[in-house]
């Protein structure tokens, strides 16, 4: 008898479940049909209201994407030269409704993080890192196009602090292939060794205990031979980021068919920089 109760309960507890689960996906698809009956400058103004609304159905968070209603009308509204009310619109989702803004950061953050690089505001740029650096394993895809931004728009230290955070959480990811791990070995190595050359001028011991102390990051797990060759790589390329070392090229040295063809390439871009 108590079996058959127990069997009851569940029945029921499922039919319940079921049916909030339709009576969420109907007013889900109410909420859409509201939203894609408007003309593109009034959405705007509808999900300003959304999130200064408290009395939105919580399902509508989680169940009714609300990444793509704003990303959807970012890049509609950004085509029409209003990018900084789309960017004023993002920051007052991250502040107004946090967790669900997090649950989809990468998407967002990215192009806050363009917007402020290229607008030098450091401050703003430093906020729309936080989650990457607290969670870069999240989107490797937005976290490589983020350090892209970083660097091109010439923000070394803040390169360095992601690139540090993200390779060893990064590294034995089977989700990533093992070429774009190199790329984050290479970068984060680079950032070490700009690191090291920026502060030498606070004494040359305290810069290279510096440094291997990083670089202890990037040994571990590798084999003893990978970290002389990384070792000896670094050497060579401090010295001649410090104008050590003096080249006399010749075109021989950069063909393919050419025995070191590669590190002479690397060579020559160090040479450059």
């Amino acid at each position: 008898m108590r079996g058959e109760f127990a069997a009851w309960e569940r029945s029921e507890r499922a039919e319940e479940e079921e049916r909030e689960r339709r009576e969420a996906m109907r007013r889900n698809r109410e909420w859409w049909n509201r939203f894609d009956s408007l003309a593109d400058d009034d959405k705007l103004a509808f999900l300003d209201s959304v999130l200064d609304s408290e009395s939105v159905d919580p399902e509508f968070w989680v169940d009714g994407r609300p990444f793509d209603a704003f990303n959807d009308t970012f890049h509609e509204l950004v085509h029409k030269g209003r990018l900084e009310e789309c960017i004023k619109l993002m920051e007052k989702f991250r502040e107004r409704k946090p967790d669900w803004y997090r649950k989809d950061y990468p998407f967002y953050d990215y192009k806050l993080v363009y917007y402020y690089a290229a607008r030098r505001e450091r401050e703003k740029l430093r906020e729309a890192l936080r989650y990457f650096i607290e969670e870069p394993e999240r989107d490797a895809d937005y976290l490589s196009i983020v350090l892209d931004a970083l660097r091109l728009y010439g923000f070394a230290e803040e390169t360095y602090q992601l690139s540090k955070v993200a390779y060893p959480r990064l590294k034995d990811s089977e989700g990533i292939v093992p070429d774009a791990i190199y790329e984050l070995r290479q970068l984060v190595i680079f950032c070490m060794i700009w690191k090291y050359i920026d502060t030498t001028s606070r004494g040359e011991d305290e810069a290279r205990r510096k440094l291997d102390e990083d670089l202890r990051l990037v040994f571990e797990g590798l084999g003893e031979d990978e970290k002389l060759e990384i070792e000896e790589g670094l050497q060579r390329t401090i010295k001649i980021l410090r104008g050590e070392v003096v080249n006399e090229w010749k075109r021989a040295d950069f063909l393919t068919a050419r025995d070191g063809c590669r590190d002479n390439l690397h060579t020559l871009g160090m040479d450059f920089v």
